[in-house]
């Protein structure tokens, strides 16, 4: 929750889009029966006082209410309306998500939009990974049974938040510096907000087989050729935030936020990034990298989450990478069509973020950057080519 507070002046989100053949006319239902796996979609930050924010059911909530839909006629016309999604500001009386219908000549696409504050890594993942199975399972739109959860009677934000602390005391100790960071921000005053700059959104995709052939004609890891692909396409002197967990014995560890970085810099390259390490055990529902990408669908949108997680809450970098190794596996949505292409990104205002996914034949690039970064996606799919193709 902590995450509300800290995002609040540099507004954060994942965006994810993914290019279908049609969408399907049940899509609704549909949706609220997957939103069961993940209710953190059906609430809202409740304010407790003193900072202090709890989670609860929206009396309101519909799936309609977060749906909107949208015409476009070409290609580029889709790009355009992507940018436009990135520059809405959140509601403060619904959830932190929305979802819009694009509808165009040959084009049609599911776009989410999430507030990363809605994904922990521990108990909630990010929406298109319950709308995504790695197999046909079509299945049958059974609509859910979800009513919301009314405040016991008699009880006030702020001592729930308090019997909920006391039932864990990890929450609790949250909960008091919470409190304190509030009170503390209400005698400083409110900081003003960074200026609106409006991102630019740009596309690309090249063959997973370039990205190994990459490897293969530099003796590089796939991170190592992401890192300085992006770097030769305009990351070159500014600071890099590439979160990626592992453990002090390279193992790989928990997605979470007991992560600390470490600045590493590449041989022959001028631009530090951070990586992550994991200093202390996440708690025991926590779920592993491996864990993460054996759940069916894609998990880019949930580890594009918890990069920002950590990038909002940490030292500030120019430029946040994230990648998701997905594996081979088709992407096919709600079990019934296969995904055309999938794109997705960590988006932070004023910043700009490097989003790469994979699906069992292509890597996608979408790069969300802001006006002093020049930085492009075709300009990082050209500096792998080129990594691939040696002179």
């Amino acid at each position: 929750m902590d995450l509300l507070a800290r995002s609040a002046h540099r507004p954060a989100s994942v965006l994810t889009a993914m290019l279908l053949d049609e969408i399907p006319t049940d899509l609704t239902p549909r949706i609220s029966q997957r939103l069961d796996y993940v209710p953190r979609y059906r609430q809202l930050p409740r304010s407790a006082g003193l900072g202090v924010h709890r989670w609860r059911d929206d009396p309101g909530f519909t799936v309609s209410r977060q749906l909107h839909r949208a015409e476009v006629g070409t290609a580029e016309d889709l790009r355009t309306e992507l940018q436009e999604l990135l520059g809405r500001p959140w509601p403060t009386d619904r959830p932190l998500w929305r979802a819009e219908v694009v509808k165009g000549e040959g084009t049609a696409a599911l776009v989410l939009d999430s507030h990363p504050a809605l994904v922990d890594g521990h108990d909630t993942v990010e929406l298109s990974q319950v709308l995504l199975e790695t197999e046909p399972a079509p299945g049958v739109a059974i609509p859910s049974a979800w009513e919301p959860e009314p405040m016991p009677e008699g009880e006030t934000e702020f001592t729930a938040s308090l019997i909920g602390g006391w039932r864990d005391p990890e929450t609790l100790m949250a909960t008091a510096a919470s409190g304190l960071r509030g009170l503390a921000g209400r005698l400083r005053g409110t900081p003003p907000p960074v200026a609106e700059v409006r991102p630019r959104l740009s596309l690309a995709g090249v063959p997973k087989a370039t990205l190994a052939a990459a490897c293969k004609a530099t003796g590089a890891t796939a991170e190592q050729v992401l890192l300085a692909s992006v770097t030769a396409a305009g990351g070159r002197g500014r600071r890099l935030n590439f979160p990626r967990s592992h453990a002090d014995d390279g193992s790989t560890s928990a997605l979470g936020l007991d992560l600390a970085p470490q600045v590493v810099v590449l041989p022959d390259e001028s631009m530090p990034h951070a990586a992550l390490r994991q200093v202390r055990p996440l708690r025991p529902t926590g779920i592993d990298v491996d864990a993460l990408r054996a759940l069916p669908g894609c998990v880019a949108g949930t580890v594009h989450a918890m990069a920002l997680r950590s990038d909002v809450t940490g030292p500030r970098s120019d430029i946040l990478l994230s990648w998701a190794p997905s594996g081979d596996a088709e992407r096919w949505f709600l079990g019934r069509q296969k995904v055309r292409a999938m794109y997705a990104a960590p988006v932070v205002g004023g910043r700009t973020g490097v989003g790469i996914c994979e699906d069992h034949r292509r890597l996608t690039v979408t790069v969300v950057s802001s006006d002093d970064i020049d930085l492009e996606a075709d300009d990082v799919v050209a500096a792998v080519r080129r990594l691939a193709e040696p002179e």
